[in-house]
């Protein structure tokens, strides 16, 4: 096999893998957001106690925090792809 294919095809399949990523982190990144609002809706229209907001309260950070760190990984991830992937196919 010719190694220009191999390698071709090397950078196609990280190419997939990227965009698969990408796919999986925005979809997550959703579903904290919509947890997050459940949440704040708890918060609003509910009764509870003092434990109970505090629960509450650390289900909302735990979630900001998480949806955060993928923020991150998606940022890097497209600086990649823009900066890196994106330019061997213009070539």
């Amino acid at each position: 096999m010719c190694k220009a294919k191999k390698y071709s095809e090397q950078l196609l399949n990280i190419y997939d893998e990227i965009e698969n990523d990408l796919k999986y982190y925005n979809y997550h990144i959703r579903e904290l957001v919509l947890l997050e609002q459940d949440l704040l809706h708890t918060i609003e229209n509910g009764k509870f106690n003092v434990a109970e907001g505090y629960k509450l309260a650390k289900m909302i950070k735990d979630a900001r925090n998480k949806c955060r760190d993928y923020k991150i990984e998606v940022e890097t991830l497209l600086n990649l792809k823009n900066h890196f992937v994106i330019r061997i196919f213009m070539i």
